[in-house]
């Protein structure tokens, strides 16, 4: 038995006494494993469930830290469950606390009652977690993991933790991507943000790479909606400069460039678009575009932009989107670092891109979104484009 699958099974028993069940990710604050909410009266409110599967009895210091968060969180109660027992000091602490121990024969009982499993010690049908999948490197994120709840204000070890999932993110590896190691990424993310990101103008615009950073990733999940939501949120669907549009290929001071710092997600949106023949989509992100250049054009008549090399760059950026829209170009960039602060003269934020580690939009398709998913959400993407 696995401790993930433990936390599985503890999370399905908990779903069949009619809770509603949202398992958290590792590197979250506060160790807990399983956010619990009851919505019927009586009992209705917010438990905090931590899984422990141990060999020995669970001590003391663990159910201090439960009870510490549950305080912290206001919630009902807090749970530890476990297939072993509890010492002494463990069960007297617990006593007149919100918290609720639930020892291996307790729950054996519980899994027996609601038909969970007969026996904890069984190996269920096997999970599809990330962490257990043949070439994931296990040893090393759970050191990385380990080093971040140890010392949580130590923003090093969450940098070395978002390295890690860049390299997974980079191998490719769908079993590994589409069971939770991207819900992971993202929540690493978000706690960086909570912690380190400070009210200055680069914790500012860190926090916005981050926030970027997200929203790519919840692409790579199929969940565009959301994705397209966080763009919305980063101001990047009004005043779009076509120039951030194109993620290469354009003219500067007479010179060809390949440039591919700072692709944007709108033009991903045009593949995906392109893909599942979302035409009202097209339509919208076209108009955006062309708002874009009549801006640019606006100011070059009034002295207030120079834009060299207008007409080659309108021309090579319309051939772009030809070839999307003719499916020549189906990659999405995969991001391998960013950078956030001051950049040349202004503050701002860029990411490190390769040109040869892309996603194609057929492998996503094939490989990690709900086809179906996807078309219910258009219409909702449709109007946060309108907006």
């Amino acid at each position: 038995m696995d401790g993930y699958i433990f936390e599985e099974l503890v999370n399905t028993l908990f779903q069949k006494m009619g809770f509603e069940t949202e398992l958290t990710n590792k590197s979250g604050d506060g160790g807990v494993d399983i956010i619990a909410r009851y919505n019927k009266p009586i009992f209705r409110g917010k438990y905090l469930i931590q899984c422990k599967y141990w060999e020995n009895q669970v001590g003391e210091p663990p159910i201090r830290d439960l009870y510490g968060v549950c305080l912290s969180d206001q919630a009902n109660k807090g749970i530890l469950v476990t297939n072993s027992g509890f010492t002494d000091s463990a069960l007297s602490f617990s006593e007149g606390k919100n918290i609720e121990l639930i020892d291996g024969d307790t729950l054996q009982k519980l899994m027996k009652e609601y038909d969970v499993s007969r026996d904890i010690n069984s190996n269920p049908n096997k999970s599809t977690h990330f962490t257990i999948q043949e070439n994931f490197e296990l040893d090393k994120y759970r050191y990385l993991v380990k080093r971040i709840e140890n010392e949580r204000r130590e923003a090093n070890h969450y940098i070395k933790l978002r390295e890690f999932f860049f390299e997974n993110l980079l191998k490719k590896d769908w079993d590994i991507l589409r069971n939770g190691l991207l819900d992971e990424f993202i929540a690493l993310n978000e706690e960086y943000i909570k912690r380190f990101c400070k009210n200055t103008k680069v914790g500012t615009e860190e926090k916005k790479a981050l926030n970027y950073l997200n929203a790519m990733l919840y692409l790579y999940k199929g969940e565009l909606f959301k994705s397209v939501e966080m763009i919305s949120d980063l101001n990047l669907l009004k005043k779009i400069h076509p120039f951030a549009l194109m993620p290469h290929w354009y003219y500067f001071d007479g010179t060809f460039r390949n440039d591919i710092r700072n692709p944007i997600i709108l033009s991903y949106l045009l593949i995906i678009f392109r893909a599942f023949e979302f035409n009202d989509g097209i339509k919208l992100i076209q108009e955006k575009i062309d708002e874009g250049f009549d801006e640019i054009l606006r100011k070059m008549s009034t002295g207030l932009s120079f834009f060299p090399y207008y007409d080659e760059n309108k021309e090579l950026f319309s051939n772009f989107i030809e070839d999307i829209l003719n499916s020549q170009f189906e990659d999405i960039f995969i991001p391998t670092d960013y950078e956030a602060g001051k950049i040349l003269k202004y503050y701002g934020y860029e990411f490190s891109w390769d040109e040869g580690v892309t996603f194609n939009v057929n492998e996503l398709i094939d490989n990690m979104w709900d086809r179906e998913k996807i078309k219910e959400s258009l219409n909702d993407i449709k109007v946060v484009l309108s907006l």
